[in-house]
């Protein structure tokens, strides 16, 4: 087969083929459709390339090697990011150094609305708007991460909440 029929082929038609036949090129092409965003919504969590890169290539030996426990009942790309997103949470769980910001040890004040909500304000800087995202990607990697998945799944995937 050629490269032109996979790339016709859904996510879901692929993994069933590659099930009934592990053609490499089969998994060439789900790892070319996925490559990039795995890399960036495991780099998203971790805020480290290196490790971001092990762990995305980690993920895709796991989609390898449990191909045949996908029972098409869901899509795809959520099949494969709980793989992804349990390989990342196995990788943290290992880690003895991984100290989470934890909403349990923030003051009731920290949580008050008021200080959450942005508002941008009309006389803002480049500058301020720079500290500002660096604040934001700074609190981010602090979360726990089971937080970080859920804000990347819904705003940089775009999945629903269910």
């Amino acid at each position: 087969m050629d490269l032109l029929y996979y790339r016709e082929k859904t996510d879901e038609e692929l993994i069933l083929l590659f099930q009934a036949d592990p053609d490499i090129k089969l998994f060439d092409e789900l790892v070319f459709r996925y490559k990039d965003r795995i890399l960036n919504f495991v780099f998203t969590q971790t805020r480290n390339f290196e490790e971001a890169e092990d762990l995305t290539q980690e993920s895709f030996i796991k989609l390898y090697k449990y191909k045949d426990n996908f029972r098409n009942e869901s899509k795809f790309s959520t099949w494969f990011y709980t793989i992804v997103t349990n390989t990342v949470r196995n990788h943290y769980s290992k880690k003895k150094n991984f100290d989470p910001l934890s909403f349990e040890d923030m003051e009731e004040s920290d949580l008050q609305t008021e200080t959450l909500i942005y508002e941008p304000d009309d006389n803002e800087t480049d500058d301020d708007h720079l500290r500002r995202s660096e604040c934001l990607q700074k609190a981010f990697t602090q979360l726990d991460p089971i937080f970080k998945e859920a804000i990347l799944l819904r705003f940089q995937e775009e999945y629903e909440y269910e």
